[in-house]
């Protein structure tokens, strides 16, 4: 898939056309990613009225705030597409007389990680930003992961990344919860049903291209047939599950299962 990726300057100076390189906005493999160096827009910044500042600061966040909810399936790319297509880049690229300015397009055919990209024109480290919950909220995915914690699974990986590198079918990054590896794979992977329809439908095909991925590799190696589990919580919202019950019918190629009801699998 085509990438292609823009960088993201601040000019200080409008008579000497000094300017700092502060952020990266990029598409690649159809995903959008935009990171920022706080410390250099904050320093490029200082140049600048507060009034304008702050405004830019604004920008900076709801973008990033954007880019980030796709990244990690809180918002449907189809929603977003524009913002980030090759098409409107190009036009950014063109606008030089305005404080926040765009290098021209760069393109590549390659396969490209935004971490490396931020790591070359930055020269920091890019890491997704998360929300952070509070100390007495646990999320169901960390309740699952303390259940896990004993001697029961011991023999399993848990948080198993699977990039691009092993798995040719994977473009962005993917962390599964729970993986075996023996004569063929057995997958445990949450899904939060009191989240958003968006984000579980994102979970949904996430799942989907993990089980094609380890299925295309049990193949290569001579691995018999996964076993491949979602594992959520039941919900009081009628809707919710009503929604359950739909999948479990539909299901093809995993079940669905209550945390409760794992220890029967293998």
């Amino acid at each position: 898939m085509h990438n292609f990726f823009t960088l993201i300057y601040i000019r200080t100076n409008r008579f000497s056309d000094e300017k700092f390189c502060v952020g990266l906005l990029s598409n690649l493999d159809g995903v959008p990613y935009f990171g920022y160096s706080l410390t250099k827009l904050t320093t490029a910044l200082s140049f600048i009225n507060s009034d304008l500042s702050k405004s830019i600061k604004r920008s900076f966040n709801l973008l990033e705030s954007d880019a980030n909810k796709i990244i990690k399936g809180e918002e449907p790319l189809s929603l977003f597409d524009a913002p980030y297509s090759k098409k409107i880049l190009d036009k950014l690229t063109l606008k030089k007389r305005g404080v926040v300015q765009y290098s021209d397009l760069y393109e590549s055919n390659t396969s490209i990680e935004f971490s490396k990209l931020y790591r070359k024109f930055i020269g920091e480290d890019w890491t997704l930003k998360t929300k952070v919950p509070k100390k007495d909220e646990l999320s169901f995915k960390k309740r699952f992961h303390h259940f896990v914690n004993g001697n029961k699974y011991k023999s399993y990986t848990k948080k198993y990344k699977m990039t691009s590198e092993n798995y040719p079918s994977i473009y962005v990054p993917l962390t599964v919860d729970l993986v075996k590896k023996d004569s063929y794979y057995i997958v445990f992977q949450t899904i939060d049903f009191s989240a958003s329809i968006t984000t579980i439908q994102n979970a949904l095909n996430k799942f989907r291209l993990i089980t094609q991925s380890l299925g295309q590799k049990s193949d290569s190696e001579g691995l018999g047939k996964g076993r491949y589990y979602l594992v959520y919580e039941s919900q009081s919202d009628e809707k919710k599950r009503n929604l359950i019950k739909e999948i479990k019918e539909s299901s093809i190629g995993f079940e669905l299962l209550r945390m409760s009801e794992m220890g029967d699998k293998k």
